[in-house]
């Protein structure tokens, strides 16, 4: 393996462009988060925002039809959720006999 003889100069460039690429790497994450803050801070929860608009006068105004829309299950589920109540009652009903019948 061959040894590099690097000037003090050249090594002290070096060593300023590590110096400035971790601290690059740093500031742009610290720049991200602000603005990710400042638009979270200034247009989501701001006077005007979405999340003030959303209300409980907002969503008592809502007829079932779009209830159903933004919070309502897909028939699947439904079907699925009224299949597995059923089973239960099955198997709560054939436990109940299995209790009376001593087993």
């Amino acid at each position: 393996m061959k040894t590099m003889h690097l000037s003090n100069e050249q090594q002290t460039v070096n060593d300023i462009h590590d110096i400035l690429k971790a601290y690059y790497k740093i500031a742009l994450k610290r720049f991200t988060d602000n603005v990710v803050l400042q638009v979270v801070e200034r247009h989501i929860l701001g006077p005007n925002g979405p999340v003030r608009a959303f209300s409980p006068d907002m969503v008592n105004d809502l007829d079932e039809a779009e209830l159903m829309e933004i919070a309502g299950e897909s028939f699947s589920t439904v079907s699925t959720r009224n299949d597995l109540v059923a089973q239960r009652e099955r198997y709560e009903k054939a436990l109940g006999f299995a209790k009376q019948a001593g087993i």
